[in-house]
């Protein structure tokens, strides 16, 4: 599978965890588009697609699309989660792909239970 990423930030993407985590996806889950892309961006450009896509007048930290691209808004992931070093950044932005996946492989977190049944997945695609 294909793993592209594209960054519009400062950010240094390190595509080896990404691509740990899509390879744990696709042996826990059967996950296969065949290609998947991640873009990190800025908080404008994501409140613009936020606004097109879910009628949200905000930047997000994550947004996926079905079709196999997530989007990740560095920025905003450091003011939501108050990160205060690279480590925290890192797992943050870490469990934000998987949670991506997640929902291009069709979960959703509309009740409590799918809530909670995602974060441990999240935390099983990420953990080492």
């Amino acid at each position: 599978m294909k793993l592209s990423i594209h960054n519009q930030t400062s950010y240094q993407a390190p595509r080896t965890y990404f691509a740990r985590i899509l390879k744990k996806a696709v042996a826990l889950f059967k996950f296969e588009p065949p290609e998947l892309s991640v873009a990190f961006l800025g908080e404008s450009e994501m409140k613009r697609i936020n606004k097109i896509y879910r009628g949200v007048d905000a930047p997000t930290d994550v947004l996926s699309f079905s079709y196999g691209e997530i989007l990740l808004c560095p920025d905003y992931i450091k003011k939501k989660y108050k990160i205060t070093s690279s480590k925290q950044y890192s797992k943050q932005t870490q469990l934000l792909f998987a949670h991506g996946i997640l929902h291009i492989a069709g979960y959703d977190h509309s009740t409590k239970g799918d809530e909670e049944m995602m974060r441990a997945l999240e935390e099983k695609l990420v953990k080492c």
